[in-house]
């Protein structure tokens, strides 16, 4: 690879960027959501009536216990239709006994009716219970469930922050994923239809556009995962300042970080590879039956999230090393469980060489399919194409 090949490919990555790029709307992006979350934790803090006193009469024949949020005033059965009379005014509910059954009397429905009525059940099952002579800590102790800690040969050391990155990781991959299949079509699949790239086949090689598209590609993929992460990131801390809970950041080593980087980065690389050739050689994607193939990517990460319980099982070691699935597995794996560091060199290192394969045949399948017009390729067709060395030049 020359100089001017690695040229021409860096143009066509960045005019494929920069022109699904727009850092002005992108800014606005941050700026929104910024502000949703923040008006948000405004209105819950300042403008709500969550923390405003709610003022109940309660029937002197139901007995409840003080509480700071409702303001519990007790009636005679005499002074009901009183009662009744105020709701509204001086009164957000009234509280009494007919037919055996406890009624809640209010003039509207609002949201502390929920907290109210919760609240309510848990009085009356104290109640309850402190006619059976059982406390409430005795209640609390039968129903906890049995407190245990796994732990396993050999990982000790264990980190459940990993399991929550792998999460998350997979989360970015589904996310990378829908945004390659969308630019793949608006990229290649339309430039196709209006004819576009026919024209630029004079000045330049299929392999070095099709480099440069799956560059181009793999940018703007990267740029929505960084996008979904930050909102994910803003979205936590702001929750963790409003409820005055603890710092909600992952504590991972910066070896794990960029093992799981490498991954995402080259499963990306790959995938979009894949899809610009198949892209290709979609003449209509509105009428293709193909345009279903390319939620293919998708399988691999519900694949390996479903086998996370075994991750050192048959399968899922080889589903680590396979190059279609070892972009979400073996993060998997090296969440939940102990993978040495030459396990993950192999796995990147076939996950190259199929990136390697992949846009070769992806040069090969946009030269064939560029040229064609009004029909899609046949399986034969594609095949002959793979096999001429000489179509991506």
């Amino acid at each position: 690879m020359t100089s001017h090949y690695w040229q021409q490919v860096l143009t066509v990555t960045a005019w494929e960027f920069k022109r699904f790029f727009k850092w002005k709307q992108e800014l606005m992006s941050y700026g929104l959501i910024i502000a949703i979350i923040f008006g948000i934790g405004i209105w819950q803090e300042h403008i709500a009536d969550d923390k405003k006193a709610i003022t109940i009469a309660v029937s002197e024949e139901i007995k409840l216990p003080a509480n700071d949020r409702f303001k519990i005033t007790y009636f005679s059965k005499e002074k009901q239709q009183a009662m009744h009379e105020a709701l509204g005014s001086e009164l957000n509910a009234v509280v009494y006994n007919e037919d055996n059954q406890v009624v809640i009397y209010v003039s509207e429905k609002d949201k502390w009716l929920n907290q109210f009525k919760g609240w309510m059940s848990e009085a009356a099952q104290s109640a309850h219970l402190n006619k059976v002579g059982i406390s409430g800590e005795e209640l609390q102790q039968i129903l906890t469930p049995y407190q245990y800690q796994l732990k396993v040969k050999g990982e000790e050391d264990s980190n459940n922050d990993k399991s929550s990155a792998a999460l998350m990781t997979m989360v970015l991959l589904m996310v990378g994923v829908f945004t390659a299949f969308a630019y793949a079509f608006a990229s290649i699949t339309t430039e196709k239809q209006q004819r576009v790239t026919e024209q630029l086949l004079s000045t330049i090689n299929a392999q070095t556009w099709m480099d440069g598209k799956i560059f181009g590609i793999t940018l703007l993929c990267l740029k929505s995962l960084v996008t979904t992460a930050l909102s994910m990131f803003i979205f936590y801390q702001i929750i963790s300042i409003i409820d005055g809970s603890s710092d909600n950041t992952l504590n991972l080593e910066l070896g794990h970080v960029l093992s799981l980087a490498s991954f995402v980065i080259l499963g990306l690389l790959m995938w979009n590879s894949l899809l610009a050739g198949f892209a290709a050689t979609i003449d209509d994607p509105n009428h293709s039956s193909r345009t279903i193939l390319m939620l293919v990517p998708i399988i691999p990460i519900f694949l390996a999230y479903s086998l996370a319980d075994a991750p050192q099982s048959i399968t899922m070691q080889f589903l680590s090393y396979f190059p279609l699935t070892s972009f979400a597995a073996m993060p998997i794996r090296m969440a939940e469980a102990n993978v040495s560091m030459w396990e993950i060199i192999v796995s990147i290192s076939i996950l190259l060489a199929a990136i390697y394969i992949f846009r070769k045949a992806a040069a090969r399948l946009f030269n064939m399919g560029v040229m064609m017009y009004g029909k899609e390729p046949g399986i034969n067709e594609m095949i002959g194409a793979l096999l001429n060395s000489k179509a991506n030049h």
